[in-house]
């Protein structure tokens, strides 16, 4: 009985989550750009900068 509980509450979990992202931007717009950079301050040295666009 507790096992069909948990499962019947992951259901409603897992629909509220889906309900919530139906209106969600997947474009095929996405991109991310990889750039040599560095880091200074404490720990001062070469680095890579990351950022996804979308």
């Amino acid at each position: 009985m507790i096992g069909i509980s948990v499962l019947y509450l992951l259901n409603i979990l897992d629909a509220s989550v889906d309900a919530h992202l139906f209106y969600f931007n997947v474009s095929d717009d996405l991109s991310l750009h990889v750039q040599p950079g560095f880091m200074g301050g404490y720990m001062a040295g070469p680095a890579m900068n990351l950022s996804i666009h979308f």
